[in-house]
């Protein structure tokens, strides 16, 4: 028995947004594997929260493709209920 590599839990593969004309996220790539934890740092508007929107289906993506444990997600509901019961987000701005 050889090493294996924890799963992959969220794969992201060309992902794009744009408002209007203006590009926010351009063929972004990302992989988060089990166990990991990882911070996504930059200045304001280089598109932080637009990709956060992304994977949990606030925002559209205009193209790529978002997998979530080697399940494409589909960004219609009611899938997004089933797929919002496993991922969770907290703004830093929120009122309650």
């Amino acid at each position: 028995m050889g090493f294996q590599p924890p799963p992959e839990i969220i794969a992201v593969t060309g992902l794009s947004k744009s408002y209007g004309g203006h590009a926010v996220l351009k063929s972004v790539n990302l992989q988060v594997l089990a166990g990991e934890a990882i911070v996504v740092c930059g200045a304001s508007g280089t598109g932080k929260s637009t990709l956060l929107r992304c994977l949990n289906g606030l925002e559209l993506p205009d193209s790529g493709c978002v997998n979530f444990r080697q399940t494409p997600v589909a960004f219609k509901r009611p899938a997004m209920g089933a797929l919002r019961q496993s991922i969770g987000m907290v703004f830093q701005s929120f009122n309650l």
